[in-house]
């Protein structure tokens, strides 16, 4: 099952909205399963991760289930 993990917490570019932030989110089994779905757009600019915005939007989009 999924967790939603804080990724990365420099301050760069969302690689879904290109907003300028200092919080990234991803989905994992573990903070690096979470980390790792966006290491092929990381570069200088990008975190590891999307901001909270395009984080929710997903979670919406794909209709992913949240348990707690």
């Amino acid at each position: 099952m999924s967790k939603l993990y804080v990724t990365d917490t420099r301050e760069k570019k969302c690689g879904g909205c290109n907003w300028e932030t200092s919080i990234f989110y991803g989905l994992g089994t573990s903070k690096n399963s979470a980390r790792k779905d966006f290491k092929g757009i990381n570069d200088n600019n990008y975190g590891l991760g999307l901001c909270a915005n395009c984080m929710a939007d997903m979670i919406v989009r794909e209709k992913v289930n949240i348990n707690y």
